[in-house]
């Protein structure tokens, strides 16, 4: 047996979140929810496509390999002093 009830009322939402445009971030990539899906904290709603972003990402992380390289050349150099040391005694 089933009984439907029909009584007049008023739907609120318990929270809402606004979410605006932001061009500075870049172009919208991906919208991850649909209009009616549950969230949870946390939850992905969309991803930005930004390419100043990605270049500067890349420009560190090239800046991070030649301070690497760098730092190898400078550890090769100290790892030799030693044996200049040694060698200016015979000279």
């Amino acid at each position: 047996m089933q009984k439907t009830v029909v009584t007049p009322g008023t739907l609120k939402l318990e929270s809402e979140q606004y979410i605006y445009d932001q061009p500075e971030k870049g172009e919208v990539k991906e919208i991850f929810v649909k209009p009616g899906d549950k969230l949870k904290k946390g939850d992905k709603l969309l991803e930005y496509n930004n390419q100043q972003v990605k270049l500067e990402k890349r420009q560190h992380q090239l800046q991070i390999n030649s301070i690497y390289l760098e730092l190898g050349q400078i550890k090769k150099q100290h790892e030799m002093m030693p044996f200049r040391k040694n060698m200016t005694k015979y000279i």
